[in-house]
């Protein structure tokens, strides 16, 4: 792929060959894990090296399998986790077992990556090799992106944050496929006043909106349907989506874990079911809706 499609005035340092591998370490390592719970359908996660691609983490389809591939690009809410950080999960974890089973969904979200940092690191370009027309990227940043401490993660969301976006979208498309841009997923802040705070995510959601808006991108706004999950389940219950336990609960987390943005494993597959529910939904993804099989009923939540 041409270095074009992944390149701007706003500055992306290139990593070191030591934090590109530190990184590759991590994805191969949730990729195994995953792989000893023997998923229902084939899901691969893959990452770039210096030399060649890391190994599937399953087997892959036969050559010539016609359906498309479903991938994902984005942070820890939607990456594989490994068995050290279990049974904290991410979404895409999940969102095989709402795909045709022919599907494949190779899932590249990886812990601590902004739309920044992922683009630093060859992610993107990586992806893009793969594509074939047809192919659909799922998109989800902004969880990182507003860490202004941290420069390699940092975009501001005037100016970095859409321009980054805009580059995922030129380099999907330019190899035929179909980017689909999804809002942060929201983290669970609960104000003084028991009210949800609609600003969990600062301007993150309302600026891939815009990206969205004005490239006629499909958008899946996963941030506004987590926030009505939220506020469905309630201060209280919807504690069971997230990353909370007790001290001496679980040998990965001997002193407990209280955690609003990180899910269990239930949190993870709502939300997953949350956004299989929303792209059956949409009214420009009907084509990406006929690899997905028929939704199953959300318990009190419905999408509007």
């Amino acid at each position: 792929m041409s270095n074009s499609h992944i390149t701007s005035r706003s500055s992306v340092n290139t990593p070191s060959t030591s934090s590109l591998n530190l990184a590759n370490s991590e994805i191969q390592d949730a990729a195994r894990a995953q792989s000893s719970q023997s998923p229902k359908h084939s899901i691969s996660s893959q990452t770039p090296n210096n030399e060649q691609m890391a190994t599937s983490m399953s087997s892959q389809p036969a050559a010539g399998n016609p359906y498309p591939i479903i991938y994902i690009a984005g942070d820890s809410t939607a990456a594989i986790k490994g068995a050290t950080e279990k049974p904290m999960s991410g979404w895409g974890e999940y969102l095989q077992q709402h795909v045709q089973p022919e599907v494949v969904i190779r899932n590249y979200a990886v812990n601590g990556r902004s739309t920044r940092s992922f683009l630093a690191e060859g992610r993107l370009e990586y992806i893009a090799d793969q594509l074939k027309p047809g192919d659909y990227v799922c998109i989800q940043f902004g969880h990182n992106d507003g860490k202004i401490e941290d420069p390699a993660r940092y975009a501001d969301p005037e100016h970095d944050y859409p321009e980054f976006l805009q580059q995922y979208i030129t380099a999907v498309r330019s190899k035929g496929a179909t980017p689909i841009l999804l809002t942060s997923v929201s983290r669970r802040y609960f104000l003084e006043n028991g009210q949800l705070d609609p600003e969990a995510l600062g301007p993150y959601p309302a600026a891939m909106r815009q990206v969205a808006a004005t490239t006629a991108t499909p958008l899946v706004d996963v941030f506004e349907h987590s926030q009505q999950l939220y506020r469905e389940l309630g201060e209280q219950e919807s504690i069971s989506l997230f990353m909370h336990l007790q001290p001496g609960t679980h040998p990965n987390y001997p002193n407990g874990i209280t955690d609003n943005t990180h899910f269990s494993e239930y949190g993870a597959a709502r939300i997953a079911e949350l956004i299989t529910h929303a792209i059956h939904q949409h009214p420009d993804l009907t084509e990406l809706v006929k690899l997905f099989l028929q939704p199953t009923s959300i318990k009190s939540t419905t999408l509007n």
